[in-house]
């Protein structure tokens, strides 16, 4: 397996080239579309985030696998259950309650690995609803392992929809109300997500040798305290456990990997560090889910930007020192 040194971007455009994506719609809003495409593949460039979606909703429809650059809102894909694949640059959070499928990924690396899965989990005849994947550092340059066209040709098959535009076989497509029934059948969607990536992660690692999943637990099985996280960050977050470690703390990372479908979180651990997006009037987004999960000790820190391992430690020993559950904006 090869190996090279590419942007976030890029690891985006040569998994769009594995997974044979036959179409690319750059949102005029995303200040990082997908420029330099080396694979037969039709790229449109919208005058509109609207006219991007709506781009998107026509080429899916005619059965062409597709890819937009940056979206604010994915409702519309979700309620007429077209599996577009998309790139969030700014708070993907946002879109939690969309209904669509939220990727984390914390490197370029796994990137490219998100964007195939993405399309493997979203066109299950199942789920059928869109994803989209997060970057957060989309031109640092990382060393990117990469795959053969035929080697994820076999993980993911071509792209079949029950309900396509066939001038012989004429429909009506669109949304025309919103009510329950539509709801009910996207948390089934979901829900089924979540049993699906269980099963094509065992595949998934056996195949490629890498993890596909909705957690990744790093040093908690006897961790006192634990930081939650997601993204680029994790990475700092890591290195900064792996030192407190050394010093005999009890520490370790439970990063989220995949925030829709929301996964299992079993914690059991003193205190609890969340590093969050803010949900304005409420509280921390990452905060207010793992609640459902853990009732202990648990801290939500505010963080929009790329955190260092200063901060990390800072968080650390405010933690290990605090007698009370708190909110801070760093």
């Amino acid at each position: 397996m090869k190996s090279d040194l590419i942007s976030g971007t890029g690891a985006v455009s040569y998994a769009l080239k594995l997974a044979r994506a036959e179409v690319i719609v750059n949102n005029p809003m995303s200040c990082n579309n997908i420029a330099k495409i080396d694979f037969p593949c039709e790229v449109f460039d919208a005058e509109s985030p609207s006219s991007a979606v709506s781009y998107a909703v026509a080429s899916e429809l005619l059965e062409k696998r597709t890819f937009l650059t940056e979206i604010s809102d994915a409702s519309l894909l979700s309620f007429m259950r077209l599996p577009v694949v998309s790139a969030s640059f700014n708070n993907i959070l946002s879109l939690r309650d969309s209904g669509t499928i939220l990727f984390l990924p914390e490197s370029n690396q796994e990137i490219l690995d998100s964007v195939i899965q993405a399309y493997r989990l979203c066109e299950d005849n199942k789920v059928m609803l869109p994803a989209s994947i997060n970057m957060d550092l989309p031109r640092l340059r990382e060393n990117v392992s990469l795959f053969t066209e035929q080697s994820v040709d076999k993980f993911l098959p071509k792209l079949k929809l029950h309900n396509k535009i066939d001038i012989k076989h004429p429909l009506s497509f669109g949304v025309y109300d919103c009510d329950s029934d539509f709801m009910v059948q996207m948390q089934k969607a979901m829900e089924n997500a979540k049993n699906l990536i269980e099963k094509l992660g065992e595949t998934w690692s056996k195949k490629f040798r890498r993890p596909f999943s909705c957690l990744e637990e790093y040093m908690t099985e006897d961790a006192e305290f634990v930081f939650v996280v997601y993204g680029s960050n994790s990475m700092t977050c890591k290195a900064v456990v792996n030192r407190l470690r050394e010093q005999g703390e009890k520490v370790g990372v439970l990063r989220i990997r995949i925030a829709r479908p929301w996964p299992d979180v079993k914690l059991d651990a003193k205190k609890v560090a969340v590093i969050d997006d803010i949900s304005l009037g409420s509280s921390g987004i990452l905060y207010t889910e793992l609640r459902k999960n853990y009732s202990g000790f648990c801290s939500d820190y505010i963080s929009y930007g790329q955190m260092n391992e200063k901060d990390f430690e800072q968080i650390f020993e405010r933690l290990k020192k605090g007698d009370k559950e708190e909110r801070v904006w760093l």
